[in-house]
């Protein structure tokens, strides 16, 4: 199965900004050898999460995750806390795409053309949009209720 050349090739477009400018950083400060690795890192990753988040179920990953985080439980952290993080990081970054797609759209609409860069603005805050959102989907499902009642010490009933 795998990931199909059409998905990684759209992965890559919406990534090549970001790895331009990771890439130009380090070579300017770094070397253009580390740069390289760097870069070929960050793609190799991006196309692995892509390819894992289209041929896999958000239960099954929920699942490995918190199978992996069970030892956390010895300090404290709860597994079924951290396997939800590791998901969601995991379906995010897909969400990258979508952002940088609907930013182009917009840009081009707008008759604007060359500067890619001025797209980074507004893919972050469609992400920071979009990060809010799912905050506030997992608020009302009662996923903080742990949490808020735990920093606050006393129940959610007084709100």
């Amino acid at each position: 199965m795998g990931l199909p050349p059409r998905h990684a090739l759209g992965a890559l477009r919406v990534l090549w900004p970001f790895l331009l400018v990771i890439g130009v950083f380090q070579t300017l400060f770094g070397d253009w050898q580390t740069a390289l690795r760097l870069c070929a890192q960050l793609a190799a990753l991006v196309l692995l999460a892509n390819a894992v988040t289209l041929t896999t179920r958000v239960h099954a990953m929920l699942e490995l995750f918190e199978r992996l985080a069970r030892p956390l439980a010895r300090v404290g952290a709860n597994p079924d806390r951290v396997a939800l993080v590791l998901a969601l990081t995991v379906r995010s970054v897909p969400m990258v795409q979508v952002a940088w797609r609907s930013a182009r759209e917009g840009y081009q609409a707008r008759g604007l053309t060359g500067r890619p860069y001025l797209l980074v603005v507004p893919v972050i805050v469609q992400l920071l949009r979009m990060a809010d959102a799912t905050g506030e989907a997992l608020v009302a499902r009662g996923i903080d209720e742990e949490t808020r009642g735990t920093r606050t010490g006393s129940s959610n009933t007084g709100r």
